[in-house]
């Protein structure tokens, strides 16, 4: 008997129905989610993840939908406008073709609130589901399945951590029914640390893994980007994809092809500062147009549905693998090639231009080879502070140290006294009220506070204060409160990819009316806050590498810019060999291209006992000369200067800054500590003679 045959047949046909074959994670995954095991899935973009857990789950607990009124499967997905696209996009084979109900569940929307039959299908956000546990809502009772989408944006974060914990909180509402899980992406480095992270240590679970063998077409080329959207887009139909590190750099994009009469009314911009409704509005609108460019920062990088991209432009270098991997594959989905033109000068935070475009090359490498950053499971405990308020919360009564702590237990590394500590913090700064007697905690004033802000249940960093933009009567999006202080009344200003004139500026926000600035006349942008993060350790590790790699895809490079790299790795090469590292003496100190990323960097500085230094990705400034051979190559013999590498930022959550203050600490490296590339990068560094270079002579810059 084939899997497919396993399948009930209208299930088979609604999901299926119009495939004579299926697509290899989609076949492999039926067998063990019949069998009602744990499954964790990674396979390609555009490859079929949802169907693949749907079809057999659906076909599973289809005894349970046609005797229940009540949801079944919860399907968990990381933001509201990937939850809003799934449903567009499974309407057709649940609600349409099967006759099941299909709900979603997020701030915005709430299909279980005056309903007598629950969903059978609930779509919805780590978020929602902690508040459905906090009202100990009723449809949760007959849940048997959830499956977590684009898992790989959740582990090892504190919306990871959350997450894991409700599934266990879940857990004891259906008992005693078993639940079964499945987790999908498109790019996990360990499938296994995944499984175990979400599903526990020791949980049967199968394990699929189908690498994407998709053609990358890259091209890496000087900052040309109208003339290039120009060429690909004028008198053919074709879509483009532009991706920008900063939401700025997407309306500069969007008005350098302003003038470019044959996308009059074909640009758009998409990012998390325009309101909801707007950016659905453009996901609509891009998605039947044939030839149109939409700019994005990583709200695109998920799988919302926009149609077939013809071409991904990179205007920028993204900071991790994986988000390469996922802007790339956005692409040719319909093809077994994605095509990728990346863009050297156009973001203003970028290194020279030669470094740059090694960025993008060891990128383009890695995702051809299938490389992603290699971590242990982090150990965090902002999500605990949270839950623990969350459950406190939900029962409105007095709850043991020991209770709480069994509902850590899949944390190995929260045991009942770190629980304790955290709980009594809470208590210290009036989150909770402790029993004077037992070890027991209620809430406190601290705690109705966020309930009544409804911060209670969410671990997302703090922001800086946003304040509304409005047309008339229609919200279009938040801009920071200080980027207000360039703007005046009658000011012209670029958002959501046109222009406007503003007609009122309040602290509440600022009001905007559709016009066209007269000649000579400044078109301003808004300005927002983020330092955006570091390269990965273990790309600034390739870059090395490749620079004195006697292969190189020099292919990939724009010809005057193939010239300028074949030019730069040669003296590189003649200056410096691979054991080395270039030493330039200036003014102030001693600048070391040491190639480790910026928390190697900083902990070298410190633990060296520098003072006033600076680091960079791929350098680090000095005052005085460092003794290379003498730096620790362990990541824990750096302990003491772990509480001086930890810097308080508006990247913690709020539950992060009500931790004790070593646990903040001790979850600020947990990358320094878990991440395999930081070893060995210190221990080249230790094994290296440094080599003194005139500044300007060195060509990565």
């Amino acid at each position: 008997m084939s899997a497919r045959e396993l399948l009930d047949q209208n299930v088979d046909n609604a999901f299926f129905g119009g495939f004579p074959s299926l697509r290899p994670v989609q076949e492999a995954a039926i067998k063990p989610i019949i069998e009602g095991k744990h499954v964790v899935a990674c396979s390609g973009t555009g490859s079929g993840k949802t169907e693949a857990a749907l079809t057999p789950l659906v076909s599973k607990y289809w005894n349970d939908f046609e005797k229940s009124n009540a949801t079944v499967i919860l399907y968990v997905a990381p933001t509201k406008a990937l939850v809003n696209d799934l449903a567009r996009r499974l309407e057709g084979p649940i609600k349409d073709k099967l006759d099941l109900r299909l709900g979603i569940r997020h701030g915005d929307r709430d299909d279980l609130k005056g309903r007598k039959k629950f969903p059978h299908v609930l779509i919805t956000t780590p978020e929602s589901l902690d508040v459905l546990l906090y009202r100990h809502d009723p449809a949760l009772m007959s849940v048997r399945a959830l499956v977590i989408d684009e898992v790989h944006l959740l582990y090892n974060t504190q919306r990871g951590v959350h997450l894991s914990v409700l599934i266990e909180r879940l857990r004891r509402v259906v008992d005693p029914a078993p639940l079964q899980l499945v987790a999908l992406s498109a790019t996990i480095a360990d499938l296994e640390a995944v499984g175990r992270f979400f599903f526990g240590q020791g949980a049967d679970m199968e394990i699929l893994n189908f690498p994407a063998h998709r053609t990358i077409d890259a091209q890496v080329r000087p900052a040309d980007f109208g003339s290039v959207v120009e060429k690909l887009s004028t008198g053919r139909k074709c879509k483009l994809l532009a991706f920008a590190n900063r939401r700025k750099d997407c309306e500069d994009q969007a008005e350098a092809v302003s003038e470019q009469k044959h996308l009059e009314g074909a640009v758009f911009v998409h990012y998390s500062s325009l309101a909801p409704e707007t950016r659905i509005d453009i996901e609509e609108r891009f998605q039947v147009l044939e030839t149109a460019l939409c700019n994005a920062t990583s709200t695109l990088e998920l799988g919302i549905d926009i149609g077939d991209i013809d071409a991904v432009l990179l205007c920028g270098v993204p900071s991790r693998a994986d988000s390469f991997l996922q802007r790339i594959g956005r692409g040719n989905r319909r093809s077994n090639k994605t095509v990728a033109v990346c863009f050297v000068g156009m973001d203003r935070g970028a290194p020279a231009p030669v470094t740059e475009a090694l960025r993008y090359l060891v990128l383009v490498d890695a995702a051809r080879k299938g490389n992603l950053a290699q971590c242990e499971t982090f150990e965090l405990y902002g999500a605990v502070a949270q839950q623990c308020l969350s459950i406190i919360g939900s029962r409105q009564e007095y709850v043991s140290v020991k209770s709480l702590s069994e509902t850590f237990e899949k944390l190995r590394y929260v045991d009942s006294a770190t629980v304790e500590r955290i709980l009594s913090e809470l208590a210290r700064t009036d989150y909770l009220t402790s029993h004077e007697f037992m070890k027991q905690y209620g809430p406190g004033e601290g705690l109705h506070k966020l309930f009544k802000q409804r911060r209670i249940y969410g671990n997302f960093p703090i922001e800086a204060h946003m304040v509304e933009v409005r047309s008339g009567t229609e919200i279009l999006g938040e801009v920071p409160h200080f980027s207000l202080e360039n703007i005046e009344l009658e000011d012209y200003v670029r958002f959501a990819a046109n222009q406007w004139k503003v007609t009122n500026i309040t602290e509440e926000g600022l009001e905007l009316l559709p016009a066209e600035p007269p000649p000579g006349v400044e078109t301003k942008t808004f300005q927002y806050a983020g330092k955006g993060r570091g390269f990965e350790t273990f790309l600034n590790e390739a870059m090395w590498g490749m620079i004195h790699a006697k292969e190189f895809p020099d292919e990939l490079l724009e010809p005057q810019m193939r010239e300028r790299m074949k030019q730069a790795r040669e003296d590189a090469q003649i200056l410096c060999e691979f054991n080395q590292i270039p030493q330039c003496p200036g003014d102030p100190g001693i600048l070391y291209y040491t190639f480790a990323g910026r928390l190697v960097n900083e902990a070298v500085a410190l633990i060296t006992q520098q003072e006033n230094y600076r680091v960079g990705d791929h350098w680090l400034q000095v005052r005085s000369p460092i003794d290379w051979k003498s730096i620790p190559t362990d990541p824990a013999d750096y302990e003491p200067v772990f509480e001086s590498m930890f810097h308080p930022s508006m990247d913690q959550s709020i539950f992060q800054q009500m931790l004790p203050a070593d646990l903040q600490v001790r979850e600020y490296v947990q990358e320094w500590l878990k991440d395999e590339a930081v070893p060995r990068v210190l221990k080249r560094l230790a094994e290296s003679e440094p080599v003194e270079i005139p500044l300007e002579d060195w060509p990565f810059g």
